[in-house]
């Protein structure tokens, strides 16, 4: 019964400022109800250093990469009439303001990738889509020739799977923000045969 007061009393002389991240190191749903109590997982300050944008690509990413950026080095190419055009997602996000940083990504025959995005910075989505043009990447007009794409607006980050099958499959891969949001971001490629 003592430990319990002073559970109580402890709690209690905690703002509510820190409650919340406090509870959520024990009580993982709880990040749920507040994203603000999540742990932060990457440093938001200074930016990170971003390779400059090429034919609107930053670099490349392969099974097993993990890389590091700053999505505000990116251009602002796509927006709503995009993704809700190419069937990325169903609703408008607002997405105009920002840039967005893009990654090829070759998956090799046979092959399933979850493709992660931590964005503890900015309110940033992961997308990809299908896109087998290498010299060149899709403008705005260019939704309705996007063959299949992918969508995770969950804050702070998400996944998506994407698959190859009996040939190798081009994805651009990419990161977005909300109403202008731009922030350093993580992302992760893992792979595995499926067949």
């Amino acid at each position: 019964m003592t430990r319990c007061l002073l559970f109580l009393v402890a709690i209690c002389s905690i703002s509510c400022d820190r409650l919340g991240p406090l509870a959520a190191k024990f009580i993982p749903p709880l990040e749920a109800m507040n994203e603000e109590w999540a742990a932060k997982q990457m440093e938001c300050a200074p930016p990170i250093a971003t390779p400059a944008v090429h034919n609107c690509v930053v670099g490349r990413l392969s099974c097993g990469d993990t890389v590091e950026g700053y999505s505000g080095a990116g251009k602002a190419r796509y927006g709503d009439r995009f993704f809700v055009g190419a069937k990325c997602t169903p609703m408008r996000q607002d997405y105009e303001l920002a840039p967005e940083v893009n990654y090829r990504l070759k998956l090799p025959p046979d092959t399933e990738a979850t493709v992660e995005l931590i964005s503890d910075c900015g309110d940033l989505d992961l997308y990809a889509f299908r896109w087998e043009h290498k010299s060149a990447c899709p403008t705005a007009k260019h939704y309705d020739r996007i063959l299949e794409c992918e969508m995770d607006t969950t804050p702070r980050g998400g996944r998506v799977k994407l698959t190859s099958i009996q040939k190798p499959v081009n994805y651009l891969v990419g990161v977005d923000g909300k109403k202008g949001a731009i922030g350093n971001y993580r992302l992760s490629v893992q792979c595995r045969k499926y067949r």
